[in-house]
């Protein structure tokens, strides 16, 4: 029988890491737009759904749909890009092109 091997050790200073900023607001606002989206139909089909013909209903789930689609979209996005902008060295190369200045 073999020994098992020992646990590793703690490491002697702290290990940095990747600090992002706006990464948190955005992770908590797209779960408030998911969810928020989501109890905002509930209610709506639970409540108002049954005043409105059957398209009529279609296209206000829809628009939940887009809406929250179209701010997820916009909030990551702008990240996205600023990201690139800030790290545009890291990306270097023959297929990636660099940001304009400004």
């Amino acid at each position: 029988m073999s020994a098992a091997a020992p646990a590793p050790t703690a490491p002697s200073r702290p290990v940095p890491y990747l600090s992002v900023r706006g990464l948190a607001t955005r992770v908590v606002a797209s779960i408030g737009i998911v969810f928020g989206g989501a109890i905002l139909l509930l209610i709506y089909l639970g409540f108002s759904a049954s005043t409105l013909p059957w398209y009529s209903n279609v296209v206000v789930v829809l628009v939940i749909f887009l809406g929250g689609i179209g701010s997820l979209a916009a909030l990551w996005a702008s990240w996205g890009m600023r990201m690139f902008r800030e790290n545009a060295e890291r990306f270097a190369g023959p297929f990636f092109r660099a940001p304009p200045n400004g």
